[in-house]
C-alpha cells in the first residue's frame, strides 16, 4: 500500500483473504495517522489519545480471536503466492465469462474483457423481462 502512495484503505477480511467473517483491516499510512479522527470509542478509549497505530486499537470490541485468524489467513496467501493466486482467479474469471457467452449468447458484459483490466469480480446482465 505504502509503494503505490496509499493513505488510508479498508478491508474485509472475509472477502479476498478468506478469513474470518465480521473483522477487516486498516492500512493508514505513518504519515497520516495524525490525519485520522476516532468517530467511535469503546472501552479504554483513552489509547485513542496516543499516538500512533496503537491508538486504534482502542476503537470498537476487539475479537483476539479474529485477530488470530487474520494472521493466519494472510500466511497461508503469502504461501501459495499472489501470482499463483491471481492467474487461477484469471483462469476461472476467463472460463466464467466464456461459458456464459455460449449458453446466453445475448449475456451484456458490464466488467472488462481482458485479462489486464479484469478481476474476479464480474458484472454482467441478462437482457429480458424482469
Amino acid at each position: 500500500m505504502h509503494a503505490i502512495g496509499c493513505d488510508f484503505y479498508t478491508a474485509s477480511s472475509h472477502k479476498w483473504l478468506m478469513g474470518p467473517k465480521e473483522a477487516g483491516i486498516l492500512y493508514v499510512r505513518a504519515e497520516t495517522i495524525d490525519r485520522l479522527r476516532a468517530s467511535d470509542v469503546g472501552v479504554g478509549w483513552s489509547r485513542a489519545l496516543e499516538g500512533g497505530a496503537r491508538k486504534y486499537e482502542s476503537l470498537g470490541q476487539r475479537d483476539d480471536a479474529c485477530v488470530a485468524a487474520i494472521e493466519k489467513a494472510v500466511v497461508f496467501h503469502e504461501r501459495i503466492g499472489a501470482d499463483v493466486i491471481e492467474a487461477r482467479l484469471l483462469e476461472i474469471t476467463r472460463a466464467l465469462k466464456v461459458g456464459l457467452r455460449e449458453r446466453i449468447p445475448t449475456v451484456e458484459f458490464h466488467t472488462p474483457m481482458g485479462d489486464q483490466t479484469s478481476s474476479g469480480v464480474m458484472v454482467f446482465r441478462v437482457p429480458g423481462p424482469t
